[in-house]
């Protein structure tokens, strides 16, 4: 299973900073995020974290969409 998750930070020099979708609030918030992996077993009813990774911040995306 797949989840991105939506971390609040409360300063600006946090790497990664950007607009990010909120679920909970249903709407895009200034922060970071985290997509996690996991493996379900769904006959026992528990999950397994394989990896989380951060999302870079579209501004970091669009930095190296220029040097490609």
């Amino acid at each position: 299973m797949f989840d991105p998750s939506y971390i609040k930070k409360s300063w600006k020099q946090t790497y990664g900073l950007g607009m990010f979708w909120s679920g909970v609030r249903q709407r895009a918030l200034k922060d970071i995020e985290i997509g996690c992996l996991a493996f379900v077993d769904v006959t026992a009813g528990t999950a397994l974290h394989g990896e989380a990774v951060q999302t870079p911040s579209p501004k970091t995306l669009k930095q190296k969409d220029k040097h490609w």
